[in-house]
């Protein structure tokens, strides 16, 4: 039997706190998350690099975690305005920018303190 197709449709993060996580991702990555209504609680729902991408309150899961447990890594053109937003959104710096083999690299972590990778190839346009 051949193996079937397998891709990633979306992720579900558990927030401790929704808003400011909500407010995070729209400015940082554009999210465009909006509330809804399931499950007796609100949600929100938007897109995340091409993903659907949801969050939930913490307390309704009531996941325990000591730290995440998953790491995104994004691709970006320009990871100086990336680590700047982020931190003005209420975010913070676990790596700062560096180079290495021709990529800038910088990490981050969101309100919620999930690690987020940040990579763009250097070019002769990088400046900032």
């Amino acid at each position: 039997m051949d193996q079937p197709h397998i891709e990633l449709a979306g992720i579900t993060i558990a927030a401790v706190d929704v808003a400011q996580m909500v407010q995070f991702y729209n400015a940082v990555f554009a999210a465009d998350l909006h509330p809804f209504a399931a499950f007796g609680t609100t949600l929100y729902r938007g897109q995340l690099a091409g993903l659907q991408l949801v969050f939930c309150p913490n307390d309704f899961l009531q996941i325990q975690a000591e730290k995440n447990r998953q790491q995104f890594s994004f691709a970006v053109s320009d990871i100086a305005w990336v680590v700047e937003t982020a931190v003005f959104h209420g975010g913070t710096i676990t790596q700062p920018i560096n180079t290495a083999n021709g990529t800038r690299y910088a990490g981050i972590a969101d309100p919620d303190g999930n690690t987020i990778e940040l990579r763009q190839p250097v070019s002769e346009e990088t400046t900032r």
